[in-house]
Order: structure tokens, then sequence, then C-alpha cells
């Protein structure tokens, strides 16, 4: 059955979701979780995958000249920057 479901979630292009199922049901029977757990679990797993597929392919598609990180951008009074970040962006994990 557990085959069944990820091929399935495969074929209905839920890759993200096939991920998060796969690696839970190889977990011990004792560490997986309830199903309410579970479904959100999977939810956030789709669309965690779904916003870096679509944010890897933004970044593709824009060609940007040069491959730079923030930390790698030079901050000065004359360019009106600083390194300081006043609101952080908001992080999410799936546990």
């Amino acid at each position: 059955m557990e085959n069944n479901t990820l091929q399935m979630m495969r074929k209905l292009k839920l890759t993200g979701m096939a991920d998060r199922y796969e690696a839970v049901t190889g977990l011990p029977a004792s560490q997986q979780p309830d199903y309410p757990v579970l479904l959100a679990q999977l939810l956030e797993a789709e669309d965690l995958y779904r916003n870096h597929r679509r944010t890897n392919l933004s970044v593709k598609n824009a060609r940007f000249r040069y491959q730079a990180s923030l930390s790698e951008v030079f901050c000065s009074a004359e360019r009106n920057l600083s390194k300081e970040i006043d609101d952080p962006p908001e992080i999410r994990t799936v546990n």
C-alpha cells in the first residue's frame, strides 16, 4: 500500500509530499507522527518544495551576471547600505 501511495503522489507531481512520506515510513512505528501531524508535515513539505523550486527557476530565468550572496555585498556609506538587517526573514522548518 505504501508503494501505491508513493507512486500516486509522484504521478500527481507531489514530489515534496512523496519525499517526506517516504522518510516518515522509514521511521520505526513508535517514531511515526499521528495522522494530523503527518498531514501537516506532508503539506508543509510540498509547500517548501514548490517555493524552493519556484525560487530556483526565477533565479535561473533572471540570468544574473554574478552569483552573489548577501554576505558578499559590499556595504558602505557611499552606497547607502549597511550590514544590519532590521527585519530578518522568517525561517520555516519541517519537523
